[in-house]
């Protein structure tokens, strides 16, 4: 399940009453858009699998799929590399 996050509906400040104008309002709100995806991707990691597995060609293997969901060092670098985005 992948959610499309839109930047836009975060880079309102003060509970969505002017546009962030800034440019470190700017790269807040576009860090928070990656941020919610690196943890919906946690939280539905078999989705994702099946969806880069989807556009790259492949299948997906049920019992490989449910292995790396349940994997920690595999949800963990999930968090890292969104944590480490350049």
């Amino acid at each position: 399940m992948q959610i499309d996050y839109d930047a836009d509906k975060f880079l309102r400040i003060g509970a969505g009453l002017r546009p962030a104008r800034t440019e470190t309002e700017q790269l807040a709100a576009k860090e928070i858009v990656r941020f919610r995806a690196a943890l919906d991707r946690i939280l539905h990691p078999i989705s994702y699998i099946e969806q880069e597995a989807q556009e790259l060609g492949y299948k997906v293997d049920g019992q490989m799929a449910q292995t790396c969901a349940a994997d920690p060092a595999y949800l963990r670098n999930i968090a890292r590399d969104a944590l480490d985005y350049k």
